[in-house]
């Protein structure tokens, strides 16, 4: 499946959802503010599993789970 015209995963960008949104007839401001919103979500999710990391999980492997989203999630962003 493509989003925007783009297969490859990794090489997906914020604009390739716009572009998806416009061939599924959704409008511009309505994509923006929903990907401004799960990048809002995804930040607080994090906090949250940082702050059970200590009950949860080794620590190590929370943060190394944090860091990679937070990675690609400034990635899309661009």
């Amino acid at each position: 499946m493509k989003i925007g015209g783009e297969y490859r995963i990794d090489h997906i960008r914020r604009n390739h959802f716009i572009l998806f949104g416009e061939e599924v007839h959704v409008g511009r401001p309505y994509m923006e503010k929903l990907l401004d919103s799960m990048s809002t979500a995804v930040s607080r999710a994090l906090e949250r599993i940082a702050l059970l990391s200590g009950i949860l999980m080794k620590e190590p492997l929370i943060t190394t789970m944090k860091e990679q989203v937070e990675k690609r999630v400034r990635q899309i962003e661009v």
